[in-house]
């Protein structure tokens, strides 16, 4: 009876080392199975925050917004599509200061692309700027990005002044310029204040755009100047408790030297002996205003005259005019006929020289 008793322990164990070998090795293979099974793909980044410099944006003023997302952007990159709820109040801006942030092409402001790997903070920015309107304007800037859309107010205040800009005749002393209203005059019409930075160029103190225009033109002078200098013509006008200006830069040149001439054709032929005053001529585009020109004299006999002349005279804008001065000439000693030469050097006009060359003949008869 021991013995059975002993046995039947026995065979009991002996089950009870297979169940559990059995069990051990079903669970491995479950764990390698499960091991082996391919890992769930990530989570696409989505976008986390949409966030411009200001609320409130002045005509003009840049204002950088930045969207971000949730995580790094995909291998290819990702595009954030940018849009504006009033087109007429923010415009895009070019010149995106990240190289593939902020990219203008597509949709009202166009779309950002953030590239992979890029941006350490996972975020693109881009520029919008505010354009003239007469009433202050409510806008939402928006972006979308993994079918979630940020949003962000933004106030762009009025304007009256949508443009200001001159053009000029380079010599002829006259400029034309245009006023240009973000929305028509009122009744009484519209004052626009005007300034000059220098003194020679004359602008009236106030500019009045008539009710019901746009735009307004008006042309201006300046009185000669002795050299070439910058000018610059601001506007100016108050509008919705606010100031605003616009300016232009202008260029006023020098009178341009047109050539040299003998007063008297007559006086180049039979010089006597012990030689002749022989009037000349300096011709100008307009009037001097007090340039100063260098004279330089050469020749086959002797020729002397003033070294330098200032020329005055305040001549109507764009009529030549002339400057006289006096040489000495010396007969042709052996040869006939002989030639001598005059050099006209004014100051420039603007980068160009403004030089004269001419020569003369002398004779006998």
């Amino acid at each position: 009876m021991h013995q059975t008793n002993c046995k039947i322990r026995y065979l009991v164990t002996i089950a009870l080392c297979l169940i559990l070998t059995l069990l051990g090795a079903s669970s491995m293979s479950a764990q390698r199975r499960f091991e082996q099974r391919p890992q769930g793909k990530p989570v696409p980044a989505k976008l986390a925050s949409l966030e411009c410099t200001t609320t409130q944006s002045e005509t003009d003023q840049r204002i950088r917004c930045r969207a971000c997302l949730d995580g790094p952007a995909p291998d290819r990159g990702a595009v954030i599509g940018f849009t504006s709820s009033t087109q007429a109040a923010l415009a895009p801006s070019s010149g995106s200061e990240k190289v593939r942030s902020g990219i203008l092409g597509s949709g009202i402001l166009g779309s950002g692309i953030l590239a992979s790997g890029t941006s350490p903070e996972n975020c693109a920015q881009w520029n919008v700027s505010g354009v003239p309107f007469p009433v202050p304007q409510q806008d939402t800037v928006s972006a979308t990005y993994g079918g979630v859309t940020k949003s962000f107010p933004v106030t762009v205040l009025p304007r009256a002044l949508r443009s200001f800009s001159s053009y000029t005749g380079s010599y002829t002393g006259w400029w034309g310029s245009w006023i240009e209203l973000t929305a028509p005059a009122p009744a009484g019409g519209f004052p626009v204040k005007v300034f000059s930075s220098e003194p020679s160029l004359t602008v009236p103190e106030i500019l009045t755009v008539e009710a019901g225009e746009t735009r307004y033109h008006y042309s201006f002078g300046a009185v000669p100047v002795p050299s070439s200098r910058s000018a610059t013509v601001t506007v100016s006008a108050e509008f919705g408790g606010q100031k605003e200006s616009k300016s232009a830069i202008l260029e006023l040149y020098p009178a341009q030297i047109i050539g040299i001439e003998v007063s008297q054709p007559q006086d180049l032929v039979n010089i006597p002996l012990g030689g002749a005053d022989v009037p000349m001529k300096l011709r100008l585009s307009k009037a001097g205003g007090g340039m100063n020109v260098n004279l330089f004299y050469s020749g086959e006999t002797g020729i002397s005259g003033p070294r330098r002349i200032q020329i005055d005279g305040q001549a109507t804008h764009g009529n030549p005019t002339e400057a006289s001065f006096t040489v000495r000439l010396q007969p042709c000693p052996t040869e006939d006929p002989c030639t001598v030469t005059i050099e006209a050097r004014g100051p420039p006009i603007g980068s160009e020289p403004n030089t004269v060359t001419r020569s003369f003949t002398l004779t006998r008869q």
